[in-house]
């Protein structure tokens, strides 16, 4: 049993801690990920009135055309592109913020 737990001890003092840190932060990540797509499925399907087939046929081409995408696009028009929308989602949910707090509680719905 010793030789078990050394043999694993020295696998973990092989790496830095930088290393185990990004494996742990990866390994949350992707549970966190998976736990969210079920839900995900389900709000799809009430907000925009479709059925579980047409969501499953969404998550399975998605991918495929985002890597489309990026294999045919240069990459610094992607990553423009991606702070355009980050700027824009971030203004709207601060627009928004700020238009909630403004109404009084009786009208926020």
């Amino acid at each position: 049993m010793s030789s078990t737990k050394d043999r694993i001890l020295a696998i973990y003092h092989e790496y830095p801690r930088p290393f185990w840190t990004l494996v742990i932060a990866t390994f949350i990540d992707r549970i966190g990920g998976a736990l969210l797509f079920p839900f995900f499925a389900l709000y799809i399907t009430k907000k925009f009135a479709v059925g579980m087939t047409e969501v499953g046929v969404l998550f399975a081409i998605g991918p495929y055309i985002a890597g489309l995408i990026l294999d045919n696009t240069d990459p610094r028009i992607l990553w423009y592109a991606a702070g355009i929308v980050g700027i824009l989602g971030a203004t709207g949910f601060l627009r928004l913020h700020t238009m909630a707090r403004a109404k009084p509680a009786a009208q926020v719905e």
